[in-house]
């Protein structure tokens, strides 16, 4: 029911030489070996993207805390850390820092054309406790998914 967004393996032949080209923050060349999960739901729904890790959940671990999160998501959920795909055409984007996400919505302009529309979102929260993150979050969004699988 959706695209190349749950299977994962996209992501070594869409994003590869994007993320050898990018220089890796902790030195050295970007490439994601990471632990992948794909959940699937009903109705053509599916989160599809890295599992959850000790690292991811060091800087994720406020929304995961909260008691509702738990029981709303279950035990599978919570070792999710993906993509979730609202079907047909809606995607969703959280980042590994836990600063914010976006929705992409896809929309079909023809047989051969896509429009993308991103709407980004920062956890606002950070601009007062954390400003240095906060501005991290909105460029890190900002400079998020591009043309031809550039980051």
């Amino acid at each position: 029911a959706v695209d190349n967004n749950p299977d994962w393996y996209h992501v070594r032949f869409t994003h590869g030489s994007a993320m050898m080209a990018r220089k890796d923050p902790r030195g050295g060349f970007s490439l994601d070996l990471n632990p992948m999960l794909s959940v699937l739901g009903e109705y053509g729904h599916i989160v599809g993207g890295p599992a959850t890790t000790p690292e991811i959940l060091a800087n994720q671990s406020a929304w995961r805390d909260r008691e509702s999160t738990k029981e709303e998501l279950g035990p599978v959920g919570m070792k999710a850390n993906g993509h979730p795909n609202i079907f047909p055409n809606c995607w969703l984007v959280p980042t590994t820092s836990g600063i914010g996400s976006q929705i992409v919505l896809r929309l079909p302009r023809g047989p051969m054309k896509t429009e993308m529309w991103y709407f980004n979102m920062v956890d606002h929260d950070f601009l007062e406790s954390d400003p240095a993150r906060f501005r991290e979050g909105v460029i890190r969004l900002s400079h998020g998914h591009g043309p031809a699988g550039f980051f």
